[in-house]
């Protein structure tokens, strides 16, 4: 996340989309920031990389990742009503 927020720290947003161009050049960014930290694992398929480049499509800078405690059977339940409602299982 820190790499995302330095890269795209000072970004002009406005009111119509960026445009896709200027996304590449900031993704990647990002993407060799991360990789200079040690943040990627050395097995990492570039395909992955290349993917991650050409189609992320936004920084995500206001997705709150604080971790959340969950009781795992809290979890466990709400999956087995989604698969029930969703595929009949």
């Amino acid at each position: 996340m820190q790499a995302t927020r330095d890269v795209w720290d000072g970004v002009g947003f406005d009111v119509n989309p960026m445009r896709w161009p200027d996304l590449v050049p900031l993704n990647k960014a990002v993407v060799e920031a991360v990789i200079e930290r040690g943040g990627v694992p050395a097995n990492t398929d570039l395909m992955d990389l290349q993917y991650a480049i050409q189609k992320w499509i936004f920084p995500l800078s206001s997705l709150d990742l604080t971790p959340v405690k969950v009781d795992v059977k809290d979890l466990q339940s709400e999956r087995a009503s989604y698969l029930a409602r969703e595929y009949g299982l």
